[in-house]
């Protein structure tokens, strides 16, 4: 015999520590997606075997452009990545280099007024998810090292770009933190 207040009790407990299960795997999920990024500067047609052809954006509302095939920076410079919601419903990412990255981005963005930046992303395992998600132009050097762009992505899909950003910075900073020091030229 039992009484259905001290078995409502148990089963209050038991749904509890399952749905707390369930947060911590869902958490755990999010804590090893992963984003890879690279930024190419934009070239022209004529620049021979060191340049590719890309398109940018959703289907609906790409645009093509010729990129060099070698990107002057990725995820390694990275210090942390954000999602910026407007009140008018649109939202941008914004790019905080560490030092090195900084001098990097204003080199190459200084050398460069007029062309665009364009952002290839990797951020998960289905087909379509390795894309080129943005291409602003350059209309001064950046010299704070923070690069903000609109992507051609859903704000779902933003929210997973930077969730996997932060992992990969936060994982480069423990694994190579060795490297960082500023001291080294």
């Amino acid at each position: 015999m039992f009484r259905s207040g001290r078995f409502n009790f148990y089963l209050a407990i038991v749904a509890s520590g399952l749905l707390f299960a369930g947060c911590q795997s869902e958490k755990s999920k999010r804590d090893k997606e992963a984003t890879m990024f690279q930024l190419h500067m934009e070239t022209g047609p004529n620049a021979g075997r060191g340049s590719l052809m890309v398109n940018i954006g959703r289907t609906n509302q790409q645009f093509s452009i010729y990129v060099e095939m070698d990107s002057f920076i990725g995820g390694d410079y990275l210090d942390e990545a954000n999602l910026i919601d407007s009140a008018d419903g649109n939202f941008a990412i914004r790019l905080k280099f560490d030092t090195r990255g900084a001098m990097i981005l204003q080199s190459k963005t200084s050398s460069n007024p007029g062309r665009r930046v364009a952002v290839e992303c990797s951020f998960g395992k289905e087909e379509g998810q390795h894309r080129w998600i943005a291409a602003p132009i350059v209309r001064r050097p950046i010299t704070d090292g923070i690069f903000i762009f609109t992507p051609q992505v859903t704000h779902e899909e933003a929210e997973r770009i930077v969730r996997g950003l932060n992992n990969i910075a936060k994982q480069y900073r423990k694994d190579n933190s060795f490297l960082k020091d500023d001291s080294f030229p």
